[in-house]
C-alpha cells in the first residue's frame, strides 16, 4: 500500500496487501491498484462490496474468491459475502438463514462473534460450508467438524459437551434442534455468553424441522430470512396435488370428493394465515400434508356412513382432532372453529367463487378439472380474502422494514468500529441510576378489592426499582474495578445497547420498548401509583390500564366492587366497556358505578364517533388507532349484542394476552375473530421508540 499515495487515507488492513498477493485469482494484484487505485477505492468504500464491481480484471471473479478478498479487505461485510455464497448455492428454498449472533465479524479471526449456519432438516451442506469456511480463512486444515445429534444426546450433559467442542476450535454442526427447542431458546444463548475465547471464530450448524427452526432462532440469533412466503393459491394447489397423488379419488363418491375438496380449501386458508405471523396465530402450527390427508380418509368415511348431518361430523373432527390437537392458545381454537364453520361447509360450495378467483368446480369435483383451474395464472389475495383486516400484511411489511433498518444500524455501528468504553459505559449507567423513580411509602387501613391491588402493585414497582438501584451500583463498582462476571458483562452490554436487562424484564412486563423508552414508561407508572397511594389508596377516576403490573388482576378487582354495588354475584358479573366518544375522564374519585380507563388502542379495528360502534379498520389505518377514554360498567342488558375482542400487551401478541373486553356491537363474532382485530396496551416497539418519549 506504501506505494499508493492516494490511498493513504483509507486505512486499509494491516498486511491485507500481501494477504492478497498470495491468492491465485489476484495475481495481477499489484499492477492494477497501480493502473486504477481510483477504481479500488470506490469498491472498497462501497457499502456493499459483495455485490459491486471489481476493478480491472477481477469484474469477472467468482464468489468464493470474492469471499476470500471481502475476508481480507472488508471483514465488516463478511457475514453478508457468505450468507449470498451459500444461498446461491443451496437455493432460496433450502436455505432458512446464515446469520451472526448479533454483532457483525468485524475481523478475520476474532473469536467474540459466532456465525451460525441454520438449515433445513435432512440438508447435506458439512462439505460445502467446510469449502465456504476454508474461502473465507476461517477452516484452518487442522480445524474439525464435529456433529451433535440433539436426539440421541443427555441434555443434561450437552453444555459440558458443546464447550468441549467449541473450545477445541472444532465447527459443530447441531442436528434435530426441534429436541432441543427450549434449551436453543433459553441456555443456549447464556452459554454462548459465558463460553471462554478460542483462537477462532466459535461456527455452528443446526438443522431440523423448518417449524423448530424458526422457533429457535428467534430467541437466540439475529434473523435473516429472505424466503419468500407462500400465497393462497400456492397452498391450495400443493394440499390438491397431494390429496390427488395419496388418496384414490377414482373410486371414491362426488360427495367424498366435495368434503376432500372442502379441507383442501381451509388448510390453505388457515396455512396462509400463518404467513401474517403474530396477526394470524398466536402460536406456531404446522397443519401439515399428514393432518389434511387424514382428515380427508376421514372424509370419505363420513360421507359414505352418515346419511344424517355429515358435514358437521366432517368439523367436529377437524377442529377437535386432526387440527385441534395442536392447539394450545383459547383465541386460536375460536378462529380455527369460525373457519371450519365457514370453509367446511356444503352451502360454501354451492357459491359461484369459493374464494376470490377461485370458481366452484363442476358437480361432480373431477380432480383432474380442479388440478388444471389451478394451474393457470396464479391469483393473488389479499388479507381480506380469508377475513383478515385490510392493512394486516402492510403491518408485516412494515414491522419487518424497521427490524431491518435496525440490522442495518447495528451492522453499520459494528462495521464502524465503535464500541462502548467502560467510561462511556459508565456514564450510561449513571443516568440511568438518575432516573430510577424512588421507592413509594404507603400505609392505609382500607380492606377492600382494589385497595388490596393497588397495594400489591406498588410493591411490584418498589421492588423493581430497587433491584435496579443494586444492580447498577454494583455494575458501576465493578466497571470501575474491571470485575464483571459474564451475566453482569451481558446486563452492561444491554444497557450500553439501549436494551432492556433480562433480570430487569423477569420483574417487570411484557414489553418491546428500548431502553431509553422504557424507562420513560417506568417513570409515567411510578406517577400513577404515587398519585394512588398519596390519596389513601382511593383509585383515581381514571386508570391508565396500561401503566399496571398486571391489569387482569385489575379487571378482577373492578369486577368485584362492582358486583358489590350491584348487588350480583361475582361470577354473573360480566363487564361491558363503552367508549366515551371523545370525552376525557372528569378526575375525582371513583363513585362505585363505573371506571373509566386510558391507554388503549384498536388493531384492525376502530371505533366510529358517528356510529358509537366498532369498525373493521379500513386499508387506510396502518396503525394502531388510540380511543378515548373507556367506561368499565357492569353489563345489564344480557340479550344486547355486544361482541369481544382479546387484549394484548403488545403487538407480538401470543403470550402477552391478558382477557377479553365486551364492546356494544351488532356485527357478527366470527367474522370479527377471522379479521384479527385486537385491543393493544403497549404499541411501542424499541424500532420506533428509540429515545422518544412513551405514548401515553
Amino acid at each position: 500500500w506504501s506505494q499508493l499515495s492516494d490511498l493513504e487515507d483509507l486505512a486499509l488492513p494491516p498486511q491485507s496487501g500481501s494477504s492478497t498477493l498470495v491468492l491465485r485469482p489476484f495475481a495481477g494484484f499489484k499492477q492494477e491498484m497501480l493502473r486504477s487505485s481510483g477504481r479500488f477505492r470506490e469498491w472498497y468504500l462501497s457499502d456493499s462490496p459483495e455485490h459491486a464491481s471489481l476493478p480491472g480484471d477481477w469484474r469477472q471473479i467468482d464468489e468464493t474468491s470474492m469471499i476470500a478478498l471481502v475476508s481480507i479487505l472488508r471483514p465488516d461485510r463478511l457475514p453478508q459475502a457468505l450468507e449470498q455464497l451459500v444461498r446461491k448455492t443451496l437455493g432460496l428454498g433450502s436455505l432458512s438463514t446464515i446469520l451472526n449472533s448479533d454483532e457483525a465479524v468485524k475481523e478475520q479471526g476474532d473469536s467474540k462473534h459466532p456465525i451460525f449456519f441454520i438449515v433445513n432438516e435432512d440438508e447435506d451442506v458439512e462439505e460445502l460450508v467446510r469449502a465456504t469456511l476454508q474461502y473465507a480463512g476461517l477452516m484452518p486444515s487442522g480445524r474439525k467438524m464435529r456433529s451433535i445429534i440433539l436426539s440421541d444426546t443427555d441434555m443434561d450433559r450437552l453444555d459440558i459437551l458443546l464447550e468441549e467442542e467449541l473450545e477445541g476450535d472444532h465447527v459443530v454442526h447441531l442436528q434435530d434442534v426441534q429436541v432441543a427447542s427450549r434449551w436453543l431458546n433459553l441456555s443456549f444463548p447464556l452459554f454462548l455468553s459465558r463460553l471462554r475465547q478460542g483462537t477462532l471464530p466459535c461456527i455452528l450448524i443446526l438443522s431440523g424441522k423448518r417449524a423448530a427452526i424458526t422457533e429457535v432462532i428467534s430467541g437466540t440469533c439475529l434473523k435473516v430470512d429472505r424466503t419468500a412466503p407462500r400465497s393462497l393459491h400456492s397452498c391450495l394447489k400443493m394440499n390438491v396435488q397431494a390429496v390427488g397423488d395419496k388418496i384414490d379419488l377414482e373410486h371414491s363418491s362426488p360427495t367424498s370428493r366435495k368434503m376432500m375438496f372442502a379441507l383442501c380449501v381451509f388448510y390453505a386458508v388457515i396455512d396462509f394465515r400463518k404467513s401474517f405471523r403474530e396477526v394470524g396465530w398466536n402460536h406456531r402450527y404446522s397443519f401439515g400434508l399428514d393432518s389434511l390427508l387424514v382428515a380427508c380418509e376421514f372424509a370419505s368415511d363420513v360421507a359414505e356412513g352418515f346419511a344424517i348431518s355429515p358435514w358437521q361430523h366432517l368439523r367436529h373432527m377437524v377442529v377437535r382432532l386432526t387440527c385441534g390437537e395442536e392447539m394450545s392458545d383459547g383465541i386460536d381454537e375460536s378462529v380455527l372453529d369460525a373457519y371450519c364453520h365457514k370453509f367446511v361447509s356444503e352451502s360454501l360450495l354451492s357459491n359461484l367463487e369459493i374464494l376470490p378467483g377461485l370458481k366452484t368446480p363442476g358437480a361432480r369435483y373431477e380432480w383432474n378439472d380442479i388440478v388444471g383451474q389451478l394451474q393457470q395464472e396464479e391469483v393473488l389475495h389479499s388479507p381480506t380474502s380469508i377475513g383478515l383486516f385490510k392493512y394486516a400484511g402492510l403491518r408485516q411489511s412494515l414491522e419487518e422494514s424497521q427490524i431491518l433498518l435496525e440490522c442495518i444500524g447495528s451492522l453499520q455501528l459494528e462495521a464502524s468500529g465503535s464500541s462502548r468504553s467502560s467510561e462511556e459505559a459508565l456514564t450510561i449507567a449513571d443516568e440511568i441510576l438518575d432516573k430510577i423513580p424512588e421507592v413509594i411509602s404507603v400505609e392505609s387501613a382500607r380492606k377492600d378489592p382494589l385497595s388490596f391491588f393497588f397495594l400489591s402493585e406498588i410493591d411490584r414497582l418498589n421492588r423493581l426499582t430497587s433491584k435496579m438501584t443494586v444492580d447498577v451500583t454494583k455494575w458501576r463498582k465493578g466497571l470501575k474495578q474491571q470485575l464483571l462476571s459474564a451475566d453482569e458483562s451481558g446486563s452492561v452490554g444491554s444497557m450500553a445497547s439501549n436494551m432492556v436487562p433480562t433480570a430487569w424484564e423477569a420483574m417487570a412486563y411484557p414489553s418491546l420498548r428500548s431502553l431509553s423508552s422504557w424507562l420513560a414508561d417506568l417513570k409515567e407508572r411510578h406517577g400513577q401509583l404515587r398519585d394512588i397511594a398519596s390519596s389513601d389508596l382511593e383509585p383515581l377516576k381514571a386508570i391508565w390500564l396500561p401503566g399496571l403490573f398486571c391489569p387482569q388482576a385489575f379487571m378482577h378487582a373492578v369486577r368485584v366492587s362492582l358486583a358489590k354495588t350491584t348487588s350480583m354475584a361475582v361470577e354473573a358479573t360480566e363487564i361491558e366497556a363503552a367508549v366515551l366518544s371523545g370525552e376525557r375522564a372528569a378526575p375525582g374519585a371513583f363513585d362505585g358505578e363505573a371506571f373509566h380507563v386510558s391507554g388503549i388502542f384498536l388493531e384492525g379495528a376502530r371505533w366510529s364517533e358517528q356510529d358509537a360502534r366498532l369498525e373493521l379498520a379500513s386499508e387506510h389505518h396502518t396503525s394502531c388507532s388510540r380511543i378515548a377514554d373507556v367506561s368499565l360498567t357492569p353489563r345489564k342488558e344480557r340479550s344486547k349484542p355486544s361482541l369481544s375482542l382479546p387484549v394484548y400487551r403488545t403487538r407480538m401478541r401470543g403470550n402477552s394476552y391478558l382477557f377479553h373486553l365486551l364492546f356494544p356491537s351488532n356485527e357478527h363474532s366470527a367474522a370479527w375473530l377471522m379479521s384479527g382485530a385486537a385491543v393493544v396496551l403497549d404499541v411501542e416497539t424499541s424500532a420506533r421508540s428509540e429515545g422518544g418519549p412513551s405514548v401515553r
